[in-house]
């Protein structure tokens, strides 16, 4: 019986163990979105029969909330030849899958086995939200930990959530 119980404790610590680990897991990934990622999205359409992807350089940035565990908010800037547009954007990571909810009403997730995300480098592929269908891919450079002032060209359109108005 003695056996029986020092087996059942330990499968219960390393159930609790896995638990933890997960959760922790989502705190490590929003602290290392944390910062300014820069690089190219790629977005596929459909027309007719055919396919085709556009190119656009992005810049996003994730500013986790300290009060909120594996939270937080962001702004992405999508740039143009003649300026570029930044868009608000909330973010939460639960179970290791990255969900993004921006101002404009689009809803995206990265599912955990689509991207690769380290220190300096993030890729991957964004997803909808609600029926898992593929959107476009990503790869993204750190460029910054570091807030800071930034000074750009006045940017041609800025979506916000209303109630930050």
């Amino acid at each position: 019986m003695k056996k029986f119980y020092n087996f059942m404790a330990l499968a219960l610590v390393a159930m609790l163990t896995l638990t933890l680990t997960s959760c922790n897991d989502d705190g490590y990934i929003a602290d290392t979105l944390d910062g300014i990622w820069e690089g190219e999205v790629s977005q596929n359409y459909s027309w007719r029969w055919t396919n085709y992807s556009r190119y656009q350089y992005v810049d996003m940035e994730f500013i986790t909330d300290p009060y909120k565990y594996a939270q937080g908010y962001g702004y992405e800037y999508d740039y143009y030849s003649d300026g570029y547009e930044r868009v608000r954007f909330h973010f939460e990571v639960r179970n290791e899958v990255i969900y993004i909810d921006y101002a404009d009403g689009v809803h995206v997730c990265i599912p955990k086995h689509n991207y690769t995300l380290t220190r300096n480098r993030f890729s991957g592929e964004f997803r909808d939200y609600y029926t898992g269908e593929y959107l476009g891919s990503f790869s993204f450079v750190k460029y910054t930990d570091y807030r800071y002032n930034r000074v750009y060209y006045p940017y041609s359109k800025e979506i916000d959530f209303e109630e930050n108005k």
